[in-house]
């Protein structure tokens, strides 16, 4: 394995570890709450803001799509984050409801099968893009707080498409001037953010020396 990016890996999986205390609680109250929510008569609506976030509701919905007017149907159409254009695509509440408690499982232990969180188990889930609409909610959530920081309107951001600073936005949240990342596209990076990209499987050591658990070749969330 090139170890470059053996190194790579193995520090995205150190994020896991040492995130534990953090994420655990959190990634607890998330999937609690989501079950409640699944109880409520307009669920799919509920659902659908609980896991794109609530400030999702307030913002210019016209310029965040792009819409365009469509004669042939008589009405408007995105052009960019279908997926969240509204809550009659969110197909997939017992997908995610799943990947939720696999995510909550993984931080509240010490020992972990990471098999259960592979992308490619939900890319490959017909007509329910719940990999695609979680990249699209995390990138959306992102410009929210971009612009937010950088005092701009959504329609300039837009506007002026500044794909490197972005990049470097990201990198600066999430990794602290990663310099790995700022070589990358937007969309490379927020998969980067998103997933890891185990290439080979190998051993993962204590203290280079006590076989913990073997990270078998796979892409995943990075939880």
């Amino acid at each position: 394995m090139n170890t470059i990016v053996n190194n790579e890996v193995k520090q995205a999986f150190s994020i896991i570890h040492s995130s534990k205390g953090n994420i655990a609680p959190l990634a607890e109250k998330a999937n609690r709450n989501y079950k409640l929510i699944t109880k409520w008569h307009n669920k799919q609506e509920r659902l659908f803001y609980f896991s794109v976030g609530h400030a999702f509701k307030n913002i210019d919905r016209k310029t965040l799509f792009g819409l365009t007017y469509d004669e042939k149907i008589d009405e408007f159409v995105p052009q960019r984050f279908k997926c969240l254009y509204s809550y009659n695509n969110f197909t997939f509440e017992k997908e995610l409801n799943t990947l939720l408690s696999r995510i909550r499982d993984i931080n509240s232990h010490s020992i972990h099968d990471f098999s259960v969180i592979k992308t490619d188990q939900y890319k490959a889930i017909k007509d329910k893009p719940i990999f695609q609409f979680l990249l699209e909610s995390f990138e959306v959530a992102a410009i929210i707080s971009y612009i937010d920081e950088n005092g701009i309107s959504l329609e300039s951001y837009f506007d002026n498409d500044n794909e490197a600073d972005f990049v470097k936005f990201l990198s600066n949240k999430f990794y602290v001037e990663n310099k790995n990342l700022k070589k990358l596209s937007k969309k490379e990076a927020i998969h980067a953010l998103l997933c890891i990209n185990n290439p080979n499987t190998f051993d993962w050591l204590l203290f280079n020396e006590h076989k913990y658990l073997k990270l078998k070749k796979a892409n995943i969330f990075l939880i």
